[in-house]
């Protein structure tokens, strides 16, 4: 016996691998992960090619969007910016997949400014 595709039980039937990573996708980890990458690749749409530099996203957790900011004085502009920033990734998504922004200082950001 295994366990529905609909999670109402067991069932004989087999579970076809498509149905289980298009299930993954739209409601599972897969489905995390695929709007992280996304979030990281449009990122410099988001908030603009000169500011990606300065701010980079390193953790979604729970709606929470966590970037990295690589100087203390940009920490402060970049508060300003947040409630742009949210408006954009929601027209990005067509939703409020992210519901908050939180900056942290960390002078060691990939981008080299």
């Amino acid at each position: 016996m295994r366990y529905n595709d609909y999670g109402h039980g067991f069932s004989k039937d087999p579970v076809r691998l498509e149905d289980l990573i298009i299930r993954s996708l739209t409601n599972g980890y897969l489905s995390l992960l695929t709007r992280y990458l996304r979030i990281y690749e449009i990122w410099p749409r988001i908030v603009g090619e000169d500011d990606a530099k300065l701010a980079e996203p390193y953790l979604f957790e729970e709606g929470v969007l966590f970037v990295r900011v690589k100087h203390s004085g940009y920490l402060h502009k970049f508060n300003y910016q947040i409630p742009k920033w949210l408006d954009r990734l929601y027209v990005e998504f067509e939703a409020p997949v992210v519901e908050k922004i939180v900056l942290r200082l960390n002078p060691q950001t990939s981008n080299n400014a």
